[in-house]
């Protein structure tokens, strides 16, 4: 078996939010936000770059905090290839306070992420990744935003989805666990109130997310209700990331818990009332909408030298004249047989005919497929687009057991009904495009006894 092992990505939802408020700055610390951002250092919206409309936001308005919950440096290509230094130098010039660690924070190995931690660029915080026995990160930060003639201290934890150990390769988290991050973030909410008995509120920086199909105990929703259930006695913003979806909910009196979706398509806003936390605001900001500041104000100097190495790495051309167009879309790669996936497993087949060990069978996985093939010109930047992730080819020998195994995992899903009124696999990015092999499977069948036949 030839396998990619490449990670898996999330379904997006979208909720609508309340309008920003408008109050006495004295009363109200005004929170940034993002989550998910996957690299976006170089990609614009109408010319004009998505980080550097958000510099513009931060330039042009009154911001206190600056924040982000993680898979913020890896995703694209111009990000990958300095390994995540150029994004976490753009956003240390953006002006972020803090972010937590994401599972793709781990996707360039831990000794890279140990240097991007003790770089210092962007305050890395995290209470529950341990790596031989010793926490890698500071579980929490107490940070003090000055409003008028006082100072209002807010305490910070950050937390990392243990999925993390599936989701990014084994070989770049030897030697980390992750601990259960519920109990974890109740516990350093309560020595952070002890600590500091004259905090104003608590964030809690989380990539846990709201998916259905992460564990109850590892979600990000269930971490929020369940702050409001033990009633901690102050006021906390719980902001999540990992599930690429917009979330906006209140859990009792004293919890916030919000999302902005994906690839910095929206800044996250949190208007956090000192003197009433139930009239805290939350919203969300286009980023196509932002009103852009002066030229000399957004230049990021990080992008620039960012662009400059990647167009020179990026443009070497592979093909000289796809004549199709081959799609991403999740609705096709995340849930049935795509040309692209054919294409990429028939080329990892094609390569492993070069090696000792001959390939029989090669895979991918949908989530790992992330841009369009264009018609025409097709570059080395264009093929990493479609292949973010830095993954190895990897080779190794399987059962009959372990393939059927393998594919009745792939089919593991929800189903749903499409517009012909036909019964589909749900989107999953553990979905399996496949070369050297006839699978066919039945998804009007129970999940774990789909598969009826494999050549």
């Amino acid at each position: 078996l030839s396998a990619l092992i490449l990670t898996l990505t999330l379904a997006f939802a979208s909720v609508p939010l309340a309008q920003p408020v408008s109050a006495d700055d004295s009363n109200v610390v005004t929170i940034i936000h993002t989550n998910d951002m996957h690299g976006r250092l170089n990609e614009s919206v109408a010319g004009v770059t998505r980080l550097a409309r958000l510099k513009s936001y931060v330039t042009n308005n009154s911001v206190d905090l600056i924040l982000d919950a993680g898979d913020a440096i890896q995703g694209m290509p111009i990000s990958n290839i300095n390994k995540g230094l150029k994004m976490l130098e753009a956003m240390a010039d953006i002006g972020y306070d803090a972010m937590t660690i994401g599972n793709h924070e781990f996707d360039f190995g831990l000794d890279s992420l140990e240097t991007l931690k003790d770089s210092n660029l962007v305050p890395m915080i995290s209470n529950n990744v341990v790596k031989n026995g010793s926490l890698m990160f500071d579980r929490t930060r107490v940070l003090e935003v000055t409003k008028g003639a006082d100072s209002v201290h807010v305490g910070l934890v950050g937390t990392t989805t243990p999925e993390t150990y599936t989701k990014t390769h084994p070989n770049n988290i030897a030697g980390v666990d992750f601990e259960a991050p519920m109990g974890a973030v109740l516990e350093d909410i309560e020595t952070l109130k002890t600590d500091n008995p004259d905090l104003a509120f608590i964030v809690v920086l989380a990539h846990l997310g709201s998916d259905a199909e992460t564990p109850l105990e590892w979600r990000g929703d269930k971490l929020a209700e369940r702050i409001a259930a033990e009633d901690v006695g102050i006021p906390v913003v719980v902001i999540d990331g990992h599930s690429h979806t917009v979330e906006d909910a209140v859990y009792g009196e004293n919890v916030v818990y919000v999302q902005t979706g994906q690839y910095l398509d929206r800044i996250g806003r949190v208007d956090v009332d000192l003197t009433d936390f139930s009239a805290t605001v939350t919203s969300l900001i286009a980023i196509g909408d932002v009103t852009l500041a002066t030229d000399d104000e957004t230049i990021l100097v990080a992008e620039e030298e960012a662009k400059t190495e990647f167009e020179d790495m990026g443009a070497e051309v592979i093909i000289d004249n796809l004549p199709v167009h081959l799609s991403s879309d999740r609705d096709i790669v995340r849930r049935k047989e795509a040309p692209l996936g054919n294409l990429i497993t028939d080329a990892m087949m094609d390569y492993g005919k070069t090696l000792d060990q001959q390939p029989h069978l090669a895979v991918i996985n949908g989530g790992g497929i992330r841009a369009d093939l264009l018609e025409g010109e097709v570059t080395l930047g264009d093929i990493i687009a479609v292949l973010p992730f830095g993954n190895m080819y990897s080779s190794i020998e399987v059962t009959g057991a372990q393939i059927l195994e393998m594919f009745e995992f792939s089919y593991d899903t929800n189903t749903e009904t499409d517009s012909d009124g036909n019964v589909v696999l749900g989107q999953a990015g553990k979905f399996l495009h496949i070369s050297g092999a006839r699978v066919v499977y039945n998804a009007l069948r129970e999940p774990g006894d789909r598969i009826e036949s494999i050549e």
